[in-house]
Formats: structure tokens, sequence, C-alpha cells
């Protein structure tokens, strides 16, 4: 009996600006228990409000346009691909330059940590390109990987990003301690491994790859891999994972 293994849940996201104020979609709604990603959409010249509540943990990244973010009395130009987290409870918001799309991320914090949030940390305002590289066990050395917010700088979450061209493989593995959503770029062309089967990985997706689930990445020549990867932890100690495998490098 051959047994067929379905592709993961995933949906196709389209970066387009309609109207002349800010506006928020949901994305892969109801998919992992605790979690909403939304896309969120600001014309030129128009603000959003990106102030979270204090049980919530909120995390920007700017997909497309540019603009200011604004946290507290912090205020820093973001162009394309910057990253963007603002403090549970406090005043943030986005002023858009240009046409601008965040992916927009929610996580539910626990009691615990909402009543004791690191303030030290926030606001995060990070340049894509400035992030620091890091490599591990199952990636070439031709990849490069980006760490966009460390294991530990947030509660039970960690975000980064993998980016090569074809021919080259990012062998199959599993995390045994998180979930995982990958939010590709729109060059991102290639095929995706998961559970021993095969999928096409296109560009402006958002998908989940499940706790356990054995998933790779194959670029034939030609082809483009470009994705972020944003990991949740149901304990913060696990988050030691990453540590161990993520070793950092010179750019």
């Amino acid at each position: 009996m051959t047994v067929q293994i379905m592709p993961p849940k995933r949906e196709t996201v389209t970066l387009s600006v309609i109207g002349k104020s800010a506006s928020s979609r949901q994305i892969l709604a109801n998919e992992m228990k605790g979690v909403a990603t939304h896309l969120v959409t600001v014309p030129a010249g128009a603000r959003f409000d990106a102030a979270s509540a204090r049980t919530q943990q909120a995390v920007y990244f700017l997909v497309e346009g540019a603009g200011t973010f604004k946290a507290d009395a912090t205020e820093k130009a973001a162009n394309r691909l910057t990253l963007f987290v603002a403090r549970p409870g406090g005043a943030a918001e986005f002023v858009a330059g240009e046409n601008s799309c965040l992916l927009q991320i929610l996580m539910d914090l626990h009691a615990d940590e909402a009543a004791h949030p690191n303030e030290k940390v926030y606001p995060i305002v990070k340049d894509y390109q400035e992030c620091e590289h890091y490599r591990d066990y199952f990636k070439s050395e031709k990849t490069v990987s980006r760490t966009l917010i460390a294991p530990f700088t947030l509660p039970r979450f960690s975000m980064g990003s993998v980016e090569t061209t074809g021919p080259d493989r990012i062998e199959p593995h599993a995390h045994p301690v998180l979930d995982q959503l990958f939010f590709s770029f729109k060059e991102n062309n290639c095929d995706l491994l998961i559970d021993g089967a095969s999928f096409r990985f296109e560009g402006n997706w958002i998908l989940h790859i499940p706790l356990g689930s054995e998933h790779g990445v194959d670029a034939k020549p030609g082809e483009t891999v470009h994705y972020l990867w944003i990991d949740f932890f149901e304990k913060s100690e696990d988050m030691q994972y990453l540590v161990d495998v993520h070793k950092p490098v010179k750019k």
C-alpha cells in the first residue's frame, strides 16, 4: 500500500498595496496554536499602529518598501528587508515612505514572560545584510545562512534566513523541539523535500513545517533558494538546540 504524503499547509502572499490607508490580512490562519501571521500593507505617507498587547510579542519584517519604525522614544529608518521588534505593550508604529508590505508575526506569551519582559532588548531594528552569518552541518559551504533574531533574545522564538543558488541542497533534517514557518522571497524557486516527498517551493509563500517533520531543499542549476525560517519553541531552554547547531562565521 502506497502512503501519499500531503504537501505542507501553505498560502500564497500577494504583495500589493491597495487604497489610501494601512490594512492587515491574516495569512495561514489557525495553523499554529498561539501564533498569528498577517500581511500588513501601508501606502506611501500612511501609518500603521505596530503596538501589541503586553501578553503578545509582535515581530515585523519589511518585505517590500521603505519607511520609518517608531517605538517609544526610538525612531529608525527602514528599507526593504529590515526587521523590527517592539516591546510588548509599548507604543510602536510604522510610517511608510513608499508603498510597503510587512510580514507581521504575533506570538502569545506565557504569563511569566509577559510579567517579566527583558526590557533591555527593545526595540530591535536590524538591516538584513548586516545580520550575523552561521553554518550548520546539513548545508553546503556556498549556502548563506543569517541569524535575524538569535536564540534567547526573545522568549521561545528565533528567526533567520537561508540563501543559495542551484545546484545546491539542504539535506533533510528534523527539529525535535520546534515548530517552524517558512516565508519565501519572490525569487525563491526550488523543491521542498519533506518526509520523503518532493514539492515545488515558489516565491511569496508562507508555509508550515510541523514539529518533527524531516525537511530539506533541493535547488537545480539556475534555481534560487531564499526564504525566512521562523522558529517557535514550547520551552525557552529548548533554544539551546540552535546554539549547538548554528555556528557563527565571519562574513
